[in-house]
């Protein structure tokens, strides 16, 4: 990835993922080649099922939310940086992005 050779990228982590089924972190750096890739369906598919694997995974929830609010799906993508920011509060960068989403969700009071 660091040579942004992204096909090849996404080939190594193929394997990566046949290899080891069962770790998260392969299945969400393969999102991330995906996401790079402008495969943004694949992205998700794999960060779901890292999240699958370990629900606590906040990089990758964070990553979720991006991906959803580059869709233009602002609810799910409220929903994802609430849980990254629930697991990791730290995260200004969620933090920012639930204060500038929460209004047009949730609605804002009278």
């Amino acid at each position: 990835m660091s040579a942004k050779d992204f096909a090849l990228a996404a080939e190594l982590m193929d394997r990566v993922t046949a290899l080891e089924p069962a770790w998260s972190e392969g299945w969400n750096r393969r999102a991330t080649v995906f996401w790079l890739l402008s495969d943004k369906q694949g992205a998700v598919a794999d960060l779901q099922r890292a999240l699958v694997l370990e629900p606590r995974h906040f990089e990758a929830w964070a990553a979720l939310g991006r991906i959803y609010l580059s869709m233009d799906d602002k609810t799910r993508a409220l929903s994802a940086f609430r849980r990254a920011a629930a697991l990791y509060p730290r995260m200004a960068k969620v933090k920012d992005a639930i204060d500038r989403l929460a209004p047009d969700v949730d609605g804002r009071d009278l």
